[in-house]
């Protein structure tokens, strides 16, 4: 008897030790976060059918489902117009797909169904696991509301699959959104195009208005296209700055007018163009290299058009995938926190001094239009900063640049330490770097047959800011055994573990008597 009473106290002393012992252990790192998967790049979109209206602008095509147009509040006749939106005029096998460009974990879904003509009665949300297709959801009429699914599962394709249809409305299907949710490991690639410190060239553009820039702002209604004629040789260009690696492409071509049949990706081994990857008539789904490529500068080149279309080549949208290390860009510290701008003049509302430092190259700042000679633009930092590198991304549409110079505050007056030509997007060093709390860039001159004002899209300034140190109440939590939390946890464990000897001691004599 004496015996059981005392394996029931070291039993219970051996639960306290865990107990306590798990309460001073580091919590478990969070879960993966939960991200709108049809906003990642390189997803293709398709559907069983496509009742396409008019030129496809609005109503038709698949992806028109996933292009995040902000919805009205109520969805009526009047609301309704210009919004865009897939349709099809069938019923049976009626499915709407998203094809990832690698594995993502599925957990919810939301439908947002134009219901003005009909509606659906019943349907299922499918992933494709295993060589079929597997239903994780099952669902009467649509409702706007998030919807978890059945069963969270890993894919790379999942679609919408509608199984009934009102029998006395409209027999097709018409969705304004459709949204996936969950979770995408580290090996998803981004989009490089997008990066901090990029350039984007072309062979030649048609217009202001269809600029090579338009080819990576995210936007599916705006285009990069070529002069008419050029086609063979015609190229778009993206230089990083820095190595990245390359792993897939993405190409949203306007085949309105003309199509590409055939083309290359190409990368810069630092001597000459490298083909990475050969293709005829292009697809909007992401395309995966059959092997990654390190590079700094990545272009599409055109070999040939349809030569019974237009001759030139028009795309809505190139992304290029992969991956970069951050640490390796340089510090723009003309984006950094506390930094303020100012200009000898703006032209207008939207186009001031900020609209240059703001990463945007959809914004810009222009001076008055007969502000070009004399015209200046400059950012002060809250304190001082190292300077070593600037750049100047100049919109060359109307105007341009002939003579500048960059100057920085030094000792009560301003010092110039660089003068130059024509602006240019590189990255361009300074003789030395230079210590100083503003950054000024005049511009002496301008072309005399062109516009007389003075237009950037982004200016840079790099180099080495001052140290922040973390305050206290805002540092990172200690995960290690020093904290005093834990310690003391643990002392308890401790003291818990001195006093069960004794009882261990006194089981072991009862156990051998």
């Amino acid at each position: 008897m004496k015996s059981k009473k005392t394996l029931k106290s070291i039993a219970f002393c051996l639960v306290w030790i865990f107990l306590l012992s798990a309460a001073a252990l580091p919590a478990a790192a969070a879960s993966e976060q939960i991200i709108n998967l049809t906003d990642l790049y390189g997803n293709g979109y398709s559907a069983s059918s496509e009742a396409i209206e008019g030129d496809g602008a609005d109503v038709g095509p698949a992806e028109r489902a996933f292009d995040n147009e902000a919805l009205p509040e109520e969805i009526s006749a009047e609301t309704i117009a210009g919004l865009s939106r897939w349709a099809a005029n069938t019923t049976a096998d009626t499915w709407l797909e998203v094809k990832f460009i690698d594995k993502v974990t599925i957990t919810a879904f939301q439908i947002n169904e134009c219901k003005l003509w009909g509606n659906i009665t019943s349907f299922e949300i499918q992933a494709y696991a295993g060589e079929e297709w597997k239903t994780i959801y099952t669902g009467g009429e649509t409702a706007t509301d998030r919807c978890d699914v059945e069963e969270s599962i890993e894919t790379d394709r999942v679609r919408l699959y509608v199984t009934g249809v009102a029998a006395d409305r409209f027999q097709g299907v018409s969705i304004l959104e459709m949204d996936y949710f969950g979770t995408c490991g580290d090996s998803f690639p981004q989009n490089l195009s997008a990066m901090p410190l990029v350039n984007y060239s072309a062979s030649t553009i048609e217009g202001t208005n269809a600029n090579e820039m338009l080819a990576f702002d995210g936007d599916l209604s705006s285009r990069w296209a070529s002069q008419q004629g050029d086609h063979a040789g015609a190229y778009l260009e993206v230089d990083f700055y820095i190595p990245v690696r390359v792993t897939g492409f993405q190409i949203n071509e306007c085949t309105t007018w003309g199509n590409i049949t055939s083309y290359e990706i190409q990368y810069w081994d630092g001597e000459a163009w490298k083909t990475a990857y050969t293709g005829e008539q292009t697809v909007t789904d992401g395309i995966l290299l059959a092997s990654e490529v390190t590079a700094e500068k990545v272009r599409l080149l055109v070999n040939s058009v349809d030569p019974a279309r237009y001759a030139g080549v028009t795309v809505y949208e190139m992304n290029i995938l992969g991956f970069y290390d951050a640490e390796q860009l340089p510090d723009n510290l003309a984006a950094s926190s506390g930094a303020t701008y100012t200009a000898s003049s703006s032209e207008g509302d939207g186009m001031g001094a900020e609209q240059a430092f703001d990463q945007n190259l959809t914004t810009r700042w222009a001076s008055e239009p007969e502000d070009g000679a004399g015209a200046w633009i400059e950012v002060a930092f809250a304190s001082d900063v190292t300077v070593e590198q600037f750049n100047i991304y100049e919109n060359k549409a109307w105007g341009n640049v002939t003579g500048y110079n960059v100057q920085c505050f030094v000792n009560g007056e301003w010092k110039t330490v660089y003068e130059g030509t024509e602006t240019s997007p590189d990255v361009i060093s300074l003789a030395s770097p230079e210590k100083t709390n503003r950054v000024r860039v005049t511009f002496t001159s301008v072309a005399e047959d062109r516009y007389q004002g003075v237009t950037l899209w982004e200016m840079g300034v790099f180099g080495i800011g001052p140290e922040i140190e973390t305050p206290p109440e805002e540092q990172e939590p200690n995960t290690g055994t020093g904290d005093a939390s834990q310690l003391v946890w643990l002392a308890a464990a401790a003291a818990l573990c001195a006093l069960s000897l004794p009882l261990c001691r006194a089981a072991r004599k009862e156990s051998e008597a």
